[in-house]
């Protein structure tokens, strides 16, 4: 019950614009990051980071731009912990027919793919409209919350990089992308590549594989980068057989000559 009072009170100062800034972060259709440890996967006893990207990359095709995010230097001092062996990253963006006309989600995964399941859309939908308004509230567009806040990323989505139930069990990859090879030396980075679903309020049949539209690459720093989706190589043998024909061209071209 109090959640709810809780989830009503936020839509109504976002709504009437309590707070002026409030209204410019976590809305539909931004871009949004979390950074959080699996320490407290039991008893969330520590803390995440929620960061608005802004709008602008809820691309429906593949993008051939690249674009890129200011580093963020104080993940694991405000996280609370001294290295990254259980530090995870996830992105996630969608819409909704109600506000921006149509259902649509962006979510990140592995290049191996991803699939979302059946009538999962309206409880995803519901996580999302309470994280937005509890994170809106500040005014700001990174906050540090504890996971034990039950309107905190890992509360409303879960630890495990499914949002919620959205990325079906079955799934080749979920959300999430651990940082753990940052403990190396060196400036590291990690690839994800982020996935659209046009229809994600489907409520029957079997799951939906996204639309890999771009590469999203989180360096140590923090900062964040989205790369063109690499073009499918043209293969060393097509490579050869051109230049084998362009050289019987020409050696026609010389005895026709002759």
């Amino acid at each position: 019950m109090k959640k709810k009072i809780f989830v009503l009170i936020a839509a109504f100062m976002l709504l009437f614009g309590v707070t002026g800034q409030a209204m410019a972060s976590f809305a539909e259709g931004d871009l949004i990051r979390v950074l959080y440890t699996q320490d407290g996967i039991g008893g969330k006893g520590v803390k995440e980071i929620v960061t608005d990207l802004g709008a602008g990359y809820n691309f429906t095709a593949a993008t051939t731009n690249n674009y890129s995010f200011a580093a963020d230097a104080n993940v694991l001092t405000d996280l609370g912990v001294s290295n990254w062996s259980n530090v995870y990253v996830a992105y996630f963006t969608l819409t909704s027919a109600g506000q921006s006309g149509n259902n649509r989600s962006w979510i990140s995964g592995d290049a191996a793919g991803q699939t979302i399941g059946k009538a999962q859309w309206s409880p995803t939908l519901t996580r999302w409209n309470e994280l937005s308004s509890f994170n809106g509230l500040s005014g700001n567009a990174r906050n540090v919350n504890l996971q034990a806040n039950p309107y905190s990323y890992s509360s409303e989505m879960g630890l495990v990089g499914r949002l919620g139930s959205a990325v079906s069990t079955s799934s080749p990859s979920f959300a999430d992308k651990s940082l753990a090879g940052f403990d190396a030396a060196g400036q590291q980075y990690v690839d994800q590549y982020v996935y659209y679903y046009a229809s994600p309020n489907f409520v029957s049949g079997a799951d939906k594989a996204g639309l890999q539209i771009y590469q999203i690459r989180t360096y140590e720093d923090g900062h964040t980068v989205i790369n063109p989706v690499n073009p499918v190589p043209v293969p060393a043998a097509v490579y050869l057989l051109g230049t084998g024909l362009i050289g019987l061209v020409g050696i026609r071209r010389k005895m026709a000559t002759a």
